[in-house]
């Protein structure tokens, strides 16, 4: 007999919240006292992986359930830590603290593998599993929603989330994503290489213009031709981009970036070189120092915060 619990926890995005969602929900619901729903990624809105934020999708959600089932819902907002485990783990924590109660708590999780990733990181949390042959999955709707395949999205969502979608896709924040989605599928290019200077507190960075009216702020990149080695590429960027300061840097750190999210229609992955400059802050044509506190996922590219973020604590902590 499967055990009634105090608070389920439900950690998920619901980009969009598909039916398979709806079943998981409704089971959680039917062994609980009270479900908390986490929705995920609410650092990040308006991406390809991340269409909709935190609130857009608690409305969604809420259209799907009966006032009911709302009474014994909790909702809790989520940030992302790319490549920083510990540092998400943390968060999670510390926003639960706030909702759990003396009681019996589990997490509730559809068994899949990109689900097994993160539960290992709740080894010491009792799990309910809700076993089922439902493999709806909300990547895929995303893509069928940036090729346009309304009939298969329409059968893969309850009946108010393609509503919703309906009037989503008269949005000019969907016409937006469509041109990215266009733009991502078209590049064969599978390993970008980049660069993090860190001066002081401050990082270099370019702008990425979006489109007529949205920029972001990136990290200087570029690809890696046929007949280069990643040294070599490195370096020339390095000499086109800073010219008679390259002597001012010392190198302290390199990682492949890899979060299987950072891209959707294509697998990229990223390799990034960090360096320390050991002068001031010179002005560079085309790139902008920004300080590290002013940075945040919604103002950056893809996973450019996140890889900042990991390279700057690295460089800090090998400079002191």
């Amino acid at each position: 007999m499967t055990q009634h619990y105090d608070q389920l926890v439900l950690i998920g995005r619901f980009q969009p919240f598909h039916h398979g969602h709806h079943h998981l929900v409704e089971y959680g619901l039917s062994h609980c006292r009270q479900l908390i729903l986490v929705l995920g990624s609410n650092n990040q809105v308006g991406t390809l992986q991340n269409p909709w934020s935190a609130e857009q999708r608690q409305a969604m959600i809420s259209a799907c359930l009966t006032p009911e089932q709302l009474e014994k819902i909790r909702w809790v907002y989520l940030d992302d830590y790319w490549y920083d485990d510990p540092a998400w783990l943390q968060h999670v924590q510390a926003v639960l603290s706030n909702v759990l109660v003396d009681g019996s708590v589990a997490i509730l999780a559809h068994r899949k593998e990109e689900t097994d990733c993160y539960l290992k990181l709740f080894s010491n949390w009792d799990k309910l599993f809700y076993e089922t042959d439902d493999h709806i999955d909300a990547s895929k709707i995303r893509t069928w929603l940036y090729q346009q395949a309304w009939e298969q999205v329409s059968q893969s969502v309850p009946k108010p989330i393609m509503d919703c979608l309906d009037l989503y896709r008269e949005h000019a924040d969907y016409q937006a994503l469509l041109n990215q989605y266009q733009l991502e599928a078209s590049n064969s290019n599978r390993l970008q290489l980049g660069l993090v200077v860190v001066c002081g507190h401050h990082i270099l960075m370019m702008q990425a213009q979006l489109n007529d009216q949205t920029s972001q702020w990136q990290l200087p990149t570029t690809e890696l031709p046929n007949h280069m080695t990643i040294l070599d590429r490195i370096d020339t960027l390095k000499d086109s981009l800073l010219g008679e300061h390259v002597s001012s840097l010392t190198f302290r750190f390199s990682s492949i970036y890899d979060h299987p999210k950072r891209t959707f229609a294509n697998r990229v992955l990223i390799h990034i070189s960090g360096y320390q400059m050991n002068a001031t802050m010179n002005q560079i044509t085309g790139c902008h120092w920004l300080p590290f506190s002013d940075l945040s996922p919604a103002l950056c590219v893809a996973d450019h915060y996140f890889i900042i973020r990991h390279m700057y604590r690295h460089i800090q902590a090998i400079q002191h």
